[in-house]
């Protein structure tokens, strides 16, 4: 997910406003969330546990970008771009 400059500025003024370490445990209890929304929706796929589902996606996406912006962590692009760059080659590799 990608977030525009203003919206960016609002999860850093979350940041500094709240902290890291409340913030990091808000995205704790977010998975969590996303974890049961996952499950309920599996179990019972409907239209409630859908959006649910999809509001939780979105809960964590937040979160995760404000971690991202916590650690000014430029290495999690290179893990994420390596790693998908694998799951090409794994995909690849069924094909044959």
């Amino acid at each position: 997910m990608t977030f525009s400059k203003v919206q960016t500025e609002v999860l850093q003024t979350a940041l500094d406003t709240y902290g890291i370490d409340k913030q990091l445990d808000i995205a704790i209890e977010e998975m969590a969330e996303l974890t049961k929304a996952i499950i309920k929706h599996r179990r019972y796929a409907s239209f409630e546990t859908y959006e649910n589902f999809c509001e939780e996606v979105a809960d964590v996406a937040i979160m995760l970008e404000q971690i991202i912006l916590s650690t000014k962590c430029d290495k999690v692009e290179t893990y994420a771009m390596a790693k998908v760059a694998r799951l090409k080659h794994r995909l690849e590799q069924m094909k044959e």
